[in-house]
């Protein structure tokens, strides 16, 4: 609060910090933010990167110019040409959406199919993959005899990040369509986390 205080009032003109100065705040007096390595989250494996790159871009960009000055961004990217870029730097939302849509009809990922991501951890990672690799094995034998050929067990790959306090992660996907009726009665290993519809997939 003291720093956003001192910002307001002028005392401090340069402000540095992470993706979370971008949320919310209303300073009128902010005419230039930088955005470094915008690009970074681009090259995560997950659909949805370039929808989320564009929104914190546009995000970043609503923080200046807000008063009576007009405002600028200035965005570092190692890769100008990426769509999501381009579209973030003309504000152009229907283009991101053209390009977002079909890519995801291609690709057979929402909305056009439905997801389950899987999350396996032990704190020894041999066993965490083997039980992404058995699980995996049993979806795929699961929707053969269902004679479900319209769903894919993606995975299994260690997850991003890899270790978290501890524990070894391993995940993989399932698409396609009524998948919570599909796993429905599945008992998963111990420690084994179920996620529908996921906001991500990593």
């Amino acid at each position: 609060e003291d720093t956003m205080a001192r910002l307001t009032s002028g005392d401090t003109q340069v402000l540095v910090g992470t993706q979370m100065v971008a949320k919310g705040l209303d300073i009128p007096n902010v005419t230039l933010v930088g955005v470094v390595l915008a690009d970074i989250g681009l090259y995560l494996p997950d659909f949805r990167a370039g929808e989320r790159a564009f929104g914190l871009m546009c995000q970043v960009a609503g923080r200046a110019g807000r008063g009576e000055a007009i405002g600028q961004v200035i965005v570092q990217t190692y890769n100008p040409d990426h769509y999501a870029i381009r579209a973030a730097a003309a504000q152009d939302y229907q283009a991101l959406y053209k390009y977002e849509i079909d890519a995801r009809r291609q690709t057979g990922n929402p909305p056009f199919n439905d997801l389950v991501h899987l999350v396996f951890q032990d704190r020894n990672d041999s066993q965490a993959q083997r039980q992404a690799t058995e699980t995996g094995r049993l979806l795929t034998q699961r929707a053969q005899s269902q004679g479900l050929a319209g769903i894919d067990v993606v995975g299994p790959a260690p997850g991003i990040p890899s270790r978290v306090r501890g524990r070894y992660r391993w995940h993989l996907t399932i698409r396609g369509r009524e998948l919570s009726r599909f796993i429905e009665g599945m008992e998963f290993p111990p420690g084994c986390t179920v996620d529908v519809d996921p906001v991500h997939v990593l």
